[in-house]
């Protein structure tokens, strides 16, 4: 006969580690030839872990434990310690060690509690009424409920000053919020530490000075400004994209360049109407006086528009015929004001063919 020994109080083990059940037998009965079953509450069938003939039956246990359970110590002195490794949330809770022979048998309950260490804190600051900061501490992901301690730079205690409010998500896990009012100091910070135990390794710790949203506010301002003058560039882009693509910038330069080329032309043309102005006048002015002294001429003149135009300003020589030859006498002809010649700035005003021995005067003002 012999009975089951396991611990009185509760196992305790962290999320993600690993943690040993104990449970041995009285008088270091040898449990080689025994029968070793590890099982929770109502689950004697899908056993955590079942030992027979000396060796563990895997194929006997619950699978969503094969692969993270064994025995320790040895068997022979009565050991059948359980060791769990990966604990979750869902580990915790009673496991029962169950010892049997062929005529006897025995078991005993141990409880088995999971600790998850959450988030380290997130310190925060708003401003209050009585020109006071509103310091606010949040972290997430505890299990069981953690505790919350406040204290300055001195290390006194801020507990009596502070609030706390604990919630429970869909996981079972718990998050804490806590707050407390201070005055705005620029020396003394303050500390708020959250976690389950004295213990470093399951305590998260920050840090913050009262008046960092003074140096908060203070860049709110160049930032606004690097914003805006980037939406102004980015703005002035898409506007010169748009109107390029639709034409409106090629057009006006077409428009200018028609412009410079119309301005162009008037002024290359202006001189020219400048001397044909000029020509006119004084091709008016010579007819005018030309056909006064015409009218002095001889019948006997013949004028003719057969002498060349470079020698508008001067005929060829007189040249007199034989008495003997009738003399013939043509209509003065030349030609109108209007009409200018295209050989020379100042045209021929007269082509004169003498045929009979004459005189003729030009007088060309």
């Amino acid at each position: 006969m012999f009975s089951v020994v396991v611990p009185q109080d509760p196992v305790t083990g962290l999320q993600g580690a690993s943690v040993s059940l104990p449970c041995t037998l009285s008088n270091n009965t040898d449990a080689g030839s025994l029968e070793v079953r590890w099982y929770r509450p109502n689950m004697y069938n899908a056993p955590v872990l079942f030992y027979k003939n000396r060796q563990i039956l895997e194929s006997q246990a619950d699978q969503k434990y094969q692969g993270r359970v064994s025995l320790l110590g040895i068997q022979a002195k009565g050991n059948v310690t359980l060791k769990l490794e990966n604990l979750t949330l869902a580990d915790r809770g009673d496991y029962i060690c169950h010892v049997s022979s062929e005529s006897w048998y025995e078991k005993n309950k141990v409880s088995l509690q999971i600790k998850v260490v959450g988030s380290t804190p997130v310190l925060s600051v708003a401003k209050a009424e009585d020109e006071k900061l509103n310091i606010s501490c949040q972290s997430h992901g505890w299990f069981p409920e953690p505790s919350v301690i406040w204290t300055d730079k001195s290390g006194t205690d801020l507990k009596h000053l502070s609030k706390v409010k604990f919630t429970t998500d869909s996981e079972g896990l718990v998050n804490v919020c806590s707050w407390l009012f201070v005055p705005s100091s620029e020396s003394e910070w303050l500390s708020c530490s959250v976690g389950l135990s004295t213990s470093n390794q399951e305590r998260g710790e920050s840090r913050i000075l009262p008046h960092t949203p003074a140096v908060a506010e203070s860049m709110y301002g160049p930032f606004i400004v690097t914003l805006i003058f980037l939406l102004l560039c980015v703005t002035g882009l898409a506007v010169y994209c748009v109107l390029n693509k639709k034409g409106l910038i090629g057009s006006k330069r077409k428009r200018t360049q028609s412009t410079e080329a119309s301005e162009t032309e008037r002024l290359n043309t202006f001189p020219m109407d400048t001397d044909k102005q000029t020509w006119n006048k004084s091709h008016t002015a010579v007819s005018s006086d030309q056909t006064a002294i015409l009218e002095s001429v001889p019948t006997e003149t013949n004028v003719s528009t057969n002498i060349p135009a470079s020698d508008h300003l001067c005929a060829d020589p007189v040249q007199h015929k034989s008495p003997e030859e009738p003399s013939t006498t043509d209509p003065v002809q030349h030609k109108s004001p209007e009409e200018p010649s295209t050989t020379g700035f100042f045209p021929s005003l007269l082509q004169i063919n003498f045929s009979q021995p004459t005189k003729c005067v030009l007088k060309i003002l």
